[in-house]
């Protein structure tokens, strides 16, 4: 009947939908003075990571010292960016993309893997922060 193909053809077109959908995903990291502060996002489901923005809420400052930004997924400890580490002090209020690691299978998630972001400090005088990263995915 012609009410079971057009149901049949809104169920096809819901599917591929979901199946190429894109979410966003906010993690926080708070700012440690001459220490490590960490934040986690576990994949709940296989995805790929197709971009990773990052800004601060407060710009991070350390007049004597660093403060530095990895962005890697755990178990394989792959860094996700270009980099190993960025310029936490360099972030702004405004999220700026930031390049992603050349290595494609390092970007592709399983369920369950995780992202971890430590951002460094170096020195007792740093302020600011807390840093965001949004990533952005792709579910499989």
């Amino acid at each position: 009947t012609p009410e079971v193909s057009k149901l049949a053809a809104l169920t096809q077109t819901a599917l591929t939908t979901l199946a190429t959908r894109s979410e966003t995903i906010t993690i926080a990291v708070g700012l440690t003075a001459n220490g490590t502060a960490r934040a986690y996002w576990a994949a709940p489901a296989a995805c790929t990571i197709t971009a990773i923005k990052a800004s601060a809420a407060i710009v991070a400052a350390s007049a004597l010292g660093t403060i530095t930004l990895a962005v890697a997924e755990v178990s394989g400890a792959a860094t996700l960016l270009s980099t190993a580490t960025i310029d936490a002090e360099g972030l702004t209020t405004t999220p700026t993309a930031k390049t992603l690691t050349a290595t494609g299978a390092s970007l592709i998630l399983a369920a369950g893997e995780t992202v971890n972001l430590a951002l460094v400090s170096n020195n007792a005088d740093a302020t600011g922060g807390p840093v965001v990263v949004t990533l952005t995915v792709t579910w499989a």
